[in-house]
């Protein structure tokens, strides 16, 4: 408790709370104290110090959650620009009404976030090396992609490169489409300049364990570990660890790290985020948690909508397009059954395309799309 009155300081010592004499508006002279804060409050009646001391903490500890004391009239848009994380009126908010406040914004449960989130721009900012390498699980879905593209940006507001890589391919057009509509260089392990273990910070993403479903060697210590998938987390050694298995993306996780260490976010990492986590949760329907619909409320508003079109929907190959064809001259329709022989392949995934539009367009509901061949 920081207090300019030495009575009340003296008063709150005597009752055993840590008080520190000082005025709160040369928040400088207490600037210790404001790097280990993990929740601020600020509450002077001098609506000029508790600007001054929101804007030095905000400036020294960005992932500080802050509750500034602000005047009644203040209106709701000033408020706002304030960047606190609560602006409110000591004069209409009681504490029970402060304290069911914070509940209903979550803020009270935000402390472990905040930790992991200071421990993330601690190892990101202060890393010797300056790349990243960051590892998604073998096959890449959107999630794990998005996912590895937050990181990116999370190492390049740090002054890091961040490397993206994954073992596997990028199957589905879907995916493909997400990439390269994203702009973002995405390597295979193979096309690494040099070997994993010559880089000194490495994350991965939407995977906990090396050498299960990546492909990092059983025995590599990555420093950083985020993922939503239920594992056991004793297995896994890091400097930080974030597993979330009730949290339906890692999506999710990585727009709360953007957000607690109030980076940026780009309409396409926006996008990209959003689409992760509508993946994952099947459009919020499965396994989606408070923290999964609360991120694509706000991700919805930064989005490119017209770049999602293009992601779900993107152009069919013209083996796609021809192996359709074939797939409506040779078929056979059994009531609500449907079967097509397509013959020799070269994209396997063209046969997949033209069985899911056969459904769309005719009067079935199964359909068996075979050939020989592809890759």
């Amino acid at each position: 408790i920081v207090d300019k009155d030495g009575k009340l300081v003296k008063f709150l010592r005597d009752s055993g709370y840590r008080a520190l004499r000082q005025d709160i508006s040369k928040p400088w002279k207490f600037e210790g104290l404001i790097e280990q804060a993990v929740v601020a409050f600020i509450l002077s009646k001098d609506p000029e110090a508790n600007m001054a001391a929101l804007e030095h903490i905000q400036r020294v500890n960005p992932t500080c959650r802050t509750f500034v004391a602000v005047p009644d009239e203040m209106s709701e848009d000033d408020r706002r620009k304030t960047k606190a994380d609560l602006a409110f009126s000591p004069e209409a908010t009681v504490v029970d009404d402060l304290t069911s406040i914070l509940v209903e914004k979550g803020l009270l449960e935000a402390e472990e976030s905040v930790r992991k989130a200071r421990g993330l721009e601690r190892l990101v900012r202060d890393a010797f090396s300056d790349e990243m390498l960051i590892i998604m699980h073998n096959d890449p879905d959107p999630d794990s992609i998005a996912s590895a593209i937050a990181m990116q940006r999370i190492a390049a507001h740090y002054g890091k490169a961040g490397i993206i890589a994954y073992g596997g391919e990028i199957g589905h057009r879907e995916n493909r489409a997400m990439v390269n509509l994203l702009d973002t260089r995405i390597f295979r392990m193979d096309e690494l300049e040099k070997p994993i273990g010559d880089y000194t910070l490495v994350a991965l993403v939407d995977s906990a364990l090396p050498g299960s479903n990546n492909s990092l060697p059983r025995d590599f210590r990555p420093e950083i570990v985020v993922d939503h998938h239920d594992v056991n987390v004793d297995l896994v050694k890091c400097d930080l660890l974030d597993v979330r298995a009730d949290v339906g993306a890692t999506s999710t996780i990585m727009y709360e790290y953007l957000d607690l260490l109030r980076i940026p976010v780009t309409q396409s990492l926006a996008s990209a985020l959003l689409h992760g986590i509508m993946t994952d949760t099947a459009d919020l329907t499965m396994r989606a948690s408070r923290s999964d619909i609360e991120a694509v409320a706000q991700l919805h508003t930064k989005a490119d909508h017209d770049m999602l079109l293009r992601i779900k929907s993107p152009d069919m190959s013209n083996e796609a397009v021809e192996i359709l064809g074939r797939a409506v001259e040779n078929k056979k329709i059994r009531g609500a059954y449907m079967i097509s022989n397509v013959g020799y392949v070269k994209e396997s995934e063209a046969i997949s395309q033209a069985a899911n539009l056969r459904v769309s367009l005719e009067v079935v509901n199964t359909v068996l799309v075979f050939g020989e061949g592809g890759g």
